[in-house]
């Protein structure tokens, strides 16, 4: 009888535990919206956050280092430079159409600069990446596909810009025609 008493309280204390670990490492998209340039990913993301028709979230780049394979040393380690991870997408193909556009038209391109643009049929990825003092403050990925899907992510931080080239040389684009219609 004890027991079983012992086993119920560990699985609530586990779910109490899971539920907190869970609560600081997603961060709510129904935080107060912060002031950000017009033509920053952060803007788009702050304006579509609650749309019903959009996925939004984000996650501190430690954490999402737990998610890399061991094997995976360089990327591991250039996790411990990212500040937070933030994504946005919809289901919805007008809304990711919409979303499409909003981001290739309005990043400033005095503020973000071209490091990779590959197409292969519809299917397509923008890496785009903010850059001061030598550091990227912040990559800017856009990935789309023939079937109408959408998603953005930005990576901030203070990530050294030749451990990012280093990787993306090391990325096996060939797969992109192989893309399935949920980039993300």
């Amino acid at each position: 009888m004890y027991q079983n008493t012992n086993n119920s309280i560990r699985k609530v204390l586990t779910g109490i535990l899971v539920l907190a670990i869970s609560s600081f490492i997603f961060t709510s998209c129904d935080e107060a919206p912060k002031e950000y340039p017009e033509d920053s990913f952060n803007s788009i993301y702050e304006k579509h956050k609650k749309d019903q028709n959009v996925q939004c979230f984000d996650l501190k780049g430690q954490y999402a280092a737990v998610f890399i394979p061991k094997e995976e040393k360089e990327l591991k380690e250039l996790m411990n430079e990212v500040g937070k991870l933030k994504l946005i997408t919809s289901p919805d193909k007008t809304k990711a159409s919409e979303l499409k556009n909003m981001f290739e038209n309005t990043l400033s391109k005095d503020q973000y600069n071209d490091l990779l643009d590959l197409s292969d049929g519809g299917n397509k990825v923008v890496i785009k990446s903010d850059e001061a003092e030598g550091k990227i403050k912040e990559l800017v990925i856009l990935l789309s596909d023939d079937k109408g899907a959408f998603s953005a992510m930005s990576v901030d931080g203070n990530l050294d810009k030749e451990k990012i080239l280093k990787l993306l040389k090391e990325v096996d684009f060939s797969q992109l025609k192989n893309m399935d219609s949920s980039p993300f």
